[in-house]
């Protein structure tokens, strides 16, 4: 499984090319859903810009910082729990992003955070 969230990820950065859209504005909110299982939203997050290419994200019980070079980035991220983690994302033509996120859980009985998510723009939960 983890090879095939690798290889997508991979293959969305190739089709979507780190010099297009340069300047892609990441602020405003945004609706998750799961990459493979887009019929529900999972939860929102908010972008705030920090300067040129950083920003601060937050979302339902975490927040984190990051950076963003071209249509592709990176930010780290805390819950309010402990968990941890990094996400990669690529940001694709219509202003989605393709985001895979890794974290810790607080508790080594607990699997980490591993998924993919599509964030569309503009949306919330209640729509």
């Amino acid at each position: 499984m983890k090879k095939a969230v690798i290889l997508v990820f991979s293959l969305a950065v190739s089709c979507i090319g780190l010099s297009q859209n340069a300047n892609i504005p990441l602020s405003g909110s945004y609706s998750l859903v799961h990459f493979y299982e887009q019929n529900q939203i999972v939860t929102t997050m908010n972008i705030t810009p920090l300067g040129e290419n950083k920003f601060e994200i937050e979302g339902d019980g975490w927040i984190g910082e990051g950076e963003v070079v071209g249509n592709s980035g990176y930010y780290t991220w805390e819950f309010f729990d402990g968990r941890k983690g990094k996400t990669n994302f690529v940001i694709n033509t219509k202003g989605e992003i393709i985001g895979h996120v890794l974290g810790t859980m607080p508790n080594p009985e607990f699997l980490g955070l591993d998924w993919t998510y599509l964030a569309l723009p503009g949306k919330n939960k209640n729509t």
